[in-house]
């Protein structure tokens, strides 16, 4: 006995594949999902569990990009010591937070400064990313106050910012220190831009200090443009520091090779011993 095909199913193949089709395309934006997720996981560092990890003579060892997406999303720890123990790729925040990259360790709002220790330890990060051109204190840190931070190098970065922006640090406040660190890549940002630092100021007789340091790439801005800080404000100093590459400054504005404006002076508040070679392009009176 012969029997008729029902006529729903002459539509089977082709629902069937369309189906299928969006299974696929729901796998793969699956997929995507998962691997950005899984590029932002948190991981405490090796030595997290022991008693006196954090403090000075056991600080928390920082060797992937993980243990850094833990201390970012830790305000808590800030006021802590950390060392880093290897060398870390960064390239991979070029993908998060949609698309906005690095999130700045130490920040303006209630999550508060980073006030704490990063030794280096002569290793580097590289390929950071950050596209937050909407927001202020923009770096691989964001505000750093009493904090010092040292042999540190932060290589190929890319960094877009609002107000004080710099490769290692937004700005530096409250007798902070950067010594032996160095950045290279390209930031951009509107006032208070420069490689190191964006901005730069200490405490009355304790200044906030850029040492043995120095800057490589190109900086863009559109007042107070510099190749190691931005802003050096009363009590805040550069000493034995250099820059090279290139500082474009827009309207008529300041820009300068180590400091695109410095205000104030004395014993404190200075720039000694440096030298840069940076190429200066700019429409303004107060460029040098």
């Amino acid at each position: 006995m012969y029997l008729a095909p029902h006529p729903g199913l002459n539509n089977f193949a082709p629902m069937l594949l369309s189906v299928m089709r969006h299974v696929s395309v729901l796998g793969i934006a699956m997929l995507c999902f998962c691997t950005i997720v899984q590029a932002q996981q948190l991981e405490l560092p090796a030595n997290y569990a022991e008693p006196d990890a954090g403090e000075e003579g056991n600080p928390y060892q920082i060797s992937t990009l993980d243990n850094l997406y833990w201390l970012s999303q830790s305000p808590p720890v800030w006021d802590r010591y950390f060392i880093q123990t290897a060398n870390i790729n960064a390239s991979e925040t070029l993908n998060w937070n949609a698309g906005s990259g690095w999130k700045p360790i130490g920040r303006s709002n209630s999550d508060g400064p980073f006030s704490g220790n990063y030794n280096g330890n002569g290793y580097t990060i590289t390929g950071l990313y950050i596209n937050r051109p909407d927001q202020n204190h923009i770096g691989f840190f964001g505000v750093l106050y009493g904090a010092r931070i040292e042999r540190l190098g932060i290589e190929n970065a890319l960094v877009e910012g609002g107000d004080y922006t710099g490769i290692i640090a937004g700005s530096v406040e409250g007798s902070g220190t950067i010594f032996r660190t160095y950045a290279t890549g390209t930031v951009s940002a509107q006032d208070f831009t420069g490689m190191l630092a964006g901005w730069v100021t200490g405490e009355w007789n304790s200044p906030s200090v850029i040492s043995e340091s120095y800057a490589d790439g190109l900086v863009s801005g559109e007042n107070a443009v510099g190749g190691i800080v931005g802003y050096l404000n009363y009590q805040g100093r550069v000493e034995n520091a250099y820059a090279r590459g290139t500082v474009n400054v827009a309207n008529w504005k300041q820009g300068g090779g180590i400091a695109g404006a410095h205000y104030g002076g004395g014993n404190e508040g200075a720039i000694v011993n440096t030298f840069s070679t940076v190429a200066i392009s700019a429409i303004g009176s107060q460029v040098g």
